[in-house]
This record gives structure tokens, C-alpha cells and sequence, in this order.
């Protein structure tokens, strides 16, 4: 998840104009958010230790089987806590900073105490896991409204509800015998119905921004085949039959998804950015200009032979 965190920071931070070359930045970025999801997960092993070692899923970790310590555990969340955030402020901005920490306590304070009371906690956890993108942005343009970072932030959050849907229905004996509150358990034919509706949701918000200008043409009509059949497709099946096999076909299609759309969205906002005037003078300009050379070269050689 830690490296999940990563990869949508640095696509938000690329879309929204951020430079390959500025290793300062890039590295203090994605350090500082890896080291700040590392705070946020070992509080939240904290917290769930004993319902840890209930489930099957987690039942492995290093809490749960004595690894490492309590102590061990808070000592590594705070030295992680500060680092990352330290690394933010520094070298990135404040703002990215503090939605960094805001993630932590979104996650550590709100989701995961929020799970044992009511299956709302996982629209709060999807909030915290869309947040990382929007930090990327931030970090270059130092606001939150980025037509970039506010695209991702929205991708990253409809494909995360029709995701944790399909995990919460596979693991919910899991997560019921763990004390868990999850719709997939209360509800499941509900649960089939939310992953429906947010994925069907991606198909108008890939299609606004390039009927704005925002994003080229092109972005609409990949996404279609990629939204249709890694997410909407599956979410179909899962919702006529909500079952054990569907739920685990839509999971699989969503770790497929997820990569293919937000790879094509970031290469898409860099495109719209000035990718494409790039390209044409590396590779097109170059071309041509390669091509004239050897067409003079050519023509210098057979008028000398004459």
C-alpha cells in the first residue's frame, strides 16, 4: 500500500508540471510520503493489534506474532511521522506537508477507530487513499485545485470503493469474526450496488475534462475500454451475482484498472502540458532534420562523383 502511496503521489506530481530532472523535490516527495504512510500503518497496527490476530489476513504480521513490540512499533510511527513530514515542508511546501498529515490522522484517527462502529468508515478510508495524488500536485503548484490533482484524487476514490468492495465481500467472515462493520457484511446485494454505481461514475468525469479542453481527445476514448472492461464489466457481474467468485474476478480487474487508467490520465495531463510539443521536436524535428542531412549528404556525394 506504502508503494501504492508513492506511485499516485508521483503521478499527481507529474501531471500537474512537475520536472523529471528536480531530483531534490522528487525524492524528498516521495520519501517523505512513503515515511509518512509507514507512521500512518503502524498506528493503525497498533490500534488493531488483538483484532489482528484474529484474522486470517493479518494474523502474520509483526505485531500480532511478537516480532517487534508495542513500543518498538510507536517509536518507529513517531520517528516515521516527523521524518516524512520534516522532508515535506523542507524541501517540498507546508501544504504538502499538512495534507500529509492530515492523512495520517484521517487514517490512524478517524478510519481506523471508525471500522468497529459503522461500514461508513470505508468512505472515510477512501477519502485518506485519494488524498496522495493531491499531495503530488500540491508540492508543485502549492493549491489544491489543480484540474490535475482534483482528476486523480476523484479517479483514485470511485476505484476505491468498487475495490474494498470486492475485498470486504471476499474477507467478510474475516472481518466479522474481527468485529468489523462493513457493508459487504449488513449488506452485501448494497455493497454490489456501490461498486456498480462508482465505477459507472468514471465513465462522465473521463469524458468532462476533455469535452473542456482540459484533457486531449484521445484521453475519452482510451478510458472508455479501460473503465468498461477492467471495472464497469465486473462490477455488473459482481452486482447480477453477488458471490464469492464475482467479487474476487471484479478484485482482480480493479489491481488491472487502477495502473491502466491513471497511467493514461498522467500521460495525458503531461501531453495537454506540453508533452506533445516535446515529442514533435525530438522525435519529428529530429527526424526530419536527420532525414534533410542525409539527403544533402547524399546529393553532395553523387555531384562529386560526377
Amino acid at each position: 500500500m506504502s508503494s501504492l502511496v508513492v506511485f499516485t503521489t508521483l503521478g499527481g506530481y507529474y501531471a500537474s508540471g512537475g520536472k523529471i530532472l528536480d531530483w531534490k523535490s522528487t525524492l524528498a516527495l516521495t520519501t517523505g510520503t512513503f515515511l509518512q504512510a509507514a507512521c500512518a500503518n503502524s498506528l493503525n497496527e497498533l490500534y488493531e493489534v488483538d483484532r489482528d490476530k484474529i484474522m486470517t489476513r493479518t494474523r502474520n504480521r509483526p505485531l500480532p506474532t511478537g516480532r517487534i513490540s508495542k513500543g518498538h512499533a510507536l517509536l518507529q510511527a513517531i520517528i516515521t511521522g516527523v521524518g516524512g513530514s520534516y522532508l515535506l515542508y523542507r524541501f517540498n511546501n507546508p501544504l504538502t506537508c499538512a495534507l500529509g498529515v492530515a492523512n495520517i490522522v484521517i487514517y490512524a484517527g478517524v478510519y481506523t477507530p471508525l471500522k468497529v462502529v459503522h461500514w461508513l468508515n470505508t468512505w472515510i478510508g477512501t477519502v485518506n487513499g485519494s488524498l496522495a495524488p493531491l499531495m503530488g500536485s500540491a508540492s508543485v503548484t502549492n493549491n489544491v485545485c489543480d484540474p490535475s490533482g482534483l482528476f486523480l484524487f476523484g479517479v483514485m476514490y470511485l476505484w476505491q470503493i468498487s475495490h474494498f468492495m470486492a475485498i470486504g465481500y471476499k474477507c467478510k467472515f474475516d472481518y466479522s469474526r474481527a468485529g468489523y462493520e462493513m457493508l459487504s457484511i449488513s449488506n452485501p446485494e448494497h455493497a454490489a450496488t456501490q461498486a456498480l454505481l462508482h465505477s459507472a461514475a468514471l465513465f462522465p468525469m473521463c469524458y468532462a475534462l476533455p469535452y473542456y479542453g482540459v484533457l486531449p481527445w484521445w484521453f475519452a476514448a482510451l478510458s472508455t475500454p479501460i473503465n468498461y472492461y477492467l471495472l464497469l464489466k465486473p462490477s455488473i457481474q459482481f452486482k447480477r451475482q453477488v458471490n464469492y467468485e464475482t467479487a474476487t474476478a471484479l478484485f482482480w480487474r480493479t489491481l488491472g484498472h487502477l495502473p491502466a487508467l491513471f497511467t493514461t490520465s498522467v500521460i495525458a495531463f503531461c501531453w495537454q502540458r506540453g508533452l506533445k510539443g516535446w515529442l514533435k521536436k525530438q522525435v519529428v524535428d529530429r527526424t526530419i532534420d536527420g532525414a534533410h542531412s542525409l539527403f544533402l549528404a547524399v546529393t553532395s556525394t553523387s555531384s562529386s562523383a560526377e
